[in-house]
């Protein structure tokens, strides 16, 4: 489990209630400019699951005609393996939430960047001299 609650140097891009997660309904999910934060009330008691965005390779918003909209998060374990979790947008009074998960999809991979070592290397040639200019007169 996370921690809920933000540290000092994290602060709230958006926040939305009713997410299913797993099977489950969540009264509220977090994006930061650190984690994805799925929140968990019992009672008192808040707990949290994480996902760091420094492990998303990708969000996607994937509207399904007359179903609720999906949140496709595809993200890199603590482990070590490459995991793909779903956010449906359970509607409200009968609303459909399509914007409000491409508003997601959308800030998450804005705050999301490729890794250092992505793989791509940059190939510049080598400067080619231009042959000197013939002396006058020759």
């Amino acid at each position: 489990m996370a921690d809920p609650y933000l540290s000092d140097d994290e602060s709230v891009i958006l926040a939305t209630e009713r997410i299913l997660f797993r099977s489950v309904t969540l009264p509220a999910v977090v994006l930061t400019n650190r984690r994805v934060l799925l929140l968990q009330i019992e009672g008192e008691d808040i707990s949290a699951e994480e996902i760091l965005l420094s492990q998303i390779q990708t969000a996607q918003a994937d509207p399904v005609p007359g179903a609720d909209p999906v949140l496709a998060l595809r993200y890199r374990s603590t482990g070590g393996e490459m995991v793909q979790e779903s956010l449906t947008f359970l509607a409200k009074d009968n609303q459909p939430r399509t914007e409000e998960c491409a508003e997601w999809a959308k800030n998450i991979s804005g705050q999301i960047a490729l890794p250092a070592d992505s793989g791509t290397i940059l190939r510049i040639p080598p400067a080619v001299k231009e042959p000197a200019a013939p002396p006058a007169g020759t």
